[in-house]
């Protein structure tokens, strides 16, 4: 099923590293989908691979990978 988890101070870099924090406390969470901003998927992207959290970042931010990474936006 689908949740949003997702806090609304995830605008920030801060906000997105709580949001994630947040998600990784969820055990039926298996994957992040977003977030849109390039600094924000940066900051997440390690921090959700070394949880085995797959991630789908929406940032078209080239450079973005790891074993648990699905580019999603066209770079």
């Amino acid at each position: 099923h689908f949740r949003r988890s997702w806090p609304c101070g995830a605008a920030t870099v801060g906000g997105a590293l709580d949001g994630l924090a947040t998600l990784q406390r969820d055990a039926s969470a298996v994957a992040v989908v977003g977030p849109l901003r390039g600094e924000q998927s940066a900051a997440i992207v390690d921090r959700a691979s070394s949880a085995n959290l797959a991630i789908l970042p929406l940032s078209q931010s080239e450079g973005l990978s790891g074993p648990f990474v699905y580019q999603t936006a066209m770079t």
